[in-house]
Formats: structure tokens, sequence, C-alpha cells
């Protein structure tokens, strides 16, 4: 999987594609280097990110997920948690959502999924919001935490009418989990 942050304050690439040509470059690259799964996103999640407006996320992802959809058939995510980016985004082209919230973010992401029958990524967040804190969390079993926390998502998922074959299910390493390295470690 290749991640493509159009955003200025990406925690994980410093802001190095913000900008749509060096985005549509990085996007080119990694397609040629062999990456089958390229991962959208116009909003950081990482501690101290801040919030953007739907129109500023929309026009970060909407071109370039069209872009590169007339270049390639590579598989893409769009990396949100706002329902109406994640529709506009499957109308322009991406195969799947990736949401950091697992669905908790926003009321109407689970009737996107299902109108439209396509992946989903559910997180696991130790934060119910869009964005992880440095906050660090101890947990007795870091592996039932996850069990549990994924067994509501998915019995919430397919009560919204989502299939289970739908549904990709991601720890959330890192911050996410918690700020103590070895929860991350564990899982």
């Amino acid at each position: 999987m290749g991640i493509l942050n159009t955003t200025p304050d990406s925690f994980s690439d410093g802001s190095l594609y913000f900008k749509f040509d060096a985005a549509i470059t990085q996007a080119r690259k990694m397609i040629a280097d062999g990456v089958d799964w390229l991962d959208i996103g116009g909003e950081s999640s990482g501690p101290g990110s801040t919030d953007v407006s739907l129109d500023e996320e929309l026009q970060r992802v909407i071109t370039l997920i069209q872009k590169i959809r007339a270049e390639s058939e590579i598989w893409i995510s769009v990396d949100t948690w706002k329902a109406e980016v994640a529709r506009q985004s499957l109308e322009a082209g991406a195969d799947a959502v990736n949401d950091v919230t697992a669905m908790r973010g926003d009321t109407e992401m689970a009737k996107v999924i299902a109108e439209y029958q396509v992946p989903v990524i559910l997180m696991f967040s130790k934060d119910s919001s869009a964005r992880t804190s440095r906050q660090d969390s101890d947990y007795v079993d870091v592996l039932d935490t996850l069990k549990r926390f994924f067994r509501e998502r998915l019995q919430f998922a397919e009560s919204n009418g989502i299939a289970k074959s739908q549904i990709v299910l991601d720890p959330g390493m890192g911050f996410f989990i918690s700020g103590k390295e070895k929860y991350s470690f564990e899982v």
C-alpha cells in the first residue's frame, strides 16, 4: 500500500505531497514502483493536526482520485471519516473507504458504505475523534480490548447493511493504541 497524504500537517510525510503536482508525481512513482493500492487522505489524523472543512478536504482528494483513475486501474481507498467525502470519492473512482473513526465520526458513513457496497477499513483508535492524541493508554489485555472494539463495530456495520465480506480491520498502530510503544508491539 502506498500512502499519499495531501495535507500540510501530515504526521507521516511532513506535507511533502500537499500540492497537486507533487501528489500526482508521487502517485505515479508509487505505481511504477509496484504498489497495488493507494490510500489517499486529505485530512491529517495525527496528534496536533487541525480540522479541515468539507470543501477543503474534497478539493484535496477528488481531483487527485480522478486523475489517478484516468491513468491507472490501481486500487484506491480514500482516508476519511466524512460520509460526503467518501461518497464523492467513490463517485470520482475510489474503490474503498479507510475510516480512522471506524464509522464513529459521521453517522452517515455506514449508509454510504452500504449504498455503494464497497470495502471499508475500520481502524481501532483509543480516541473517538478523527484525531489521535499523544495520551498514554494502559491496557490489562490490549488484544482483548481490540476484540471487544471490533466486535461492537462489526455488529454496528452489519446492522446498517454492510456485509462482513466488505470489512477490513486495522488495529491502528502507534498513537492510535497508546503513546506507549509496547502495546503496538504486542498487537
